[in-house]
């Protein structure tokens, strides 16, 4: 018998990627607004490059200087997080 195992490729946003604005992934997607001392927003999005670096990042939100978005499907970090309830206005 043999054992086919399909992934399911999901295409990200990405600020930081080389050459495109789009990453694809097995593990998800995300988008972080990172807060300077001065209040700025600095907003990074891309791929999680491994189930384990989307468990830390996305079960641990509780942080004044970063707001963490995570979503798994095709696409879903294409926007901007809010600043409400986070302190930030």
């Amino acid at each position: 018998m043999l054992l086919v195992l399909l992934a399911v490729m999901f295409r990200c946003r990405c600020s930081k990627c080389l050459g495109s604005d789009r990453c694809t992934t097995v593990v998800g997607c995300f988008t972080i607004n990172n807060y300077t001392t001065g209040g700025s927003r600095v907003t990074r999005t891309g791929c999680f490059p491994s189930s384990e670096v989307y468990r830390a990042q996305c079960t641990n939100q509780e942080n004044s200087t970063q707001r963490v978005e995570c979503c798994k499907q095709d696409m879903c970090n294409d926007f901007t997080i809010s600043d409400e309830g986070n302190g930030k206005l």
